[in-house]
């Protein structure tokens, strides 16, 4: 056997080895997008913030999640409490509280909370329509399936985030 080519083969096959097992995804688990914990919102109510081309939003009516100064939990996934993780083709722009047509970008893909909880209190008891006010929301192990793999956000808070108010 010549050794001269054996060092530079067995460098070669541990290189590729190490690649291939780097390009897995660890089990299923991916990383979370790392949003601030700084969010935006309007409307009776979208709480959103954003990343890249990505944004988080969580969106619910006040009424009918019988939303007040108290603290309420919600279990995921619910038909009143949608949160999502939207992926767009660009630059998110004035998405969701604008209603200027042609400055924001589109949703790609859309992946719905499939488990976790969600805290929410409000500034307002019984704010009616039109009526500006705070939430505070947090989400606690709020899972996302995306592409056949995990993304887990164990904690991630918005406090005092203005909503109420409507675009236009």
């Amino acid at each position: 056997m010549n050794t001269t080519n054996f060092l530079p083969c067995l460098f070669l096959a541990l290189a590729t080895s190490l690649i291939v097992s780097s390009c897995g995804n660890n089990n299923g688990i991916l990383d979370p997008i790392s949003f601030e914990n700084e969010a935006s919102g309007c409307a009776n109510f979208i709480v959103y913030t954003q990343k890249d081309n990505y944004s988080l939003t969580i969106t619910g009516q006040t009424d009918t999640l019988d939303l007040g100064t108290d603290l309420k939990t919600f279990s995921l996934p619910s038909e009143d409490l949608i949160v999502s993780i939207n992926e767009f083709d660009r630059t998110i722009g004035n998405f969701y509280c604008d209603d200027v047509v042609g400055d924001e970008g589109e949703i790609l893909n859309q992946h719905i909370a499939t488990s976790g909880n969600v805290e929410i209190s409000i500034s307002q008891e019984d704010p009616q329509i039109g009526m500006i006010y705070q939430i505070n929301v947090v989400l606690k192990d709020v899972e996302f399936e995306i592409d056949e793999s995990t993304m887990l956000y164990e904690e991630l808070e918005f406090n005092e985030v203005t909503v109420g108010w409507f675009p236009g």
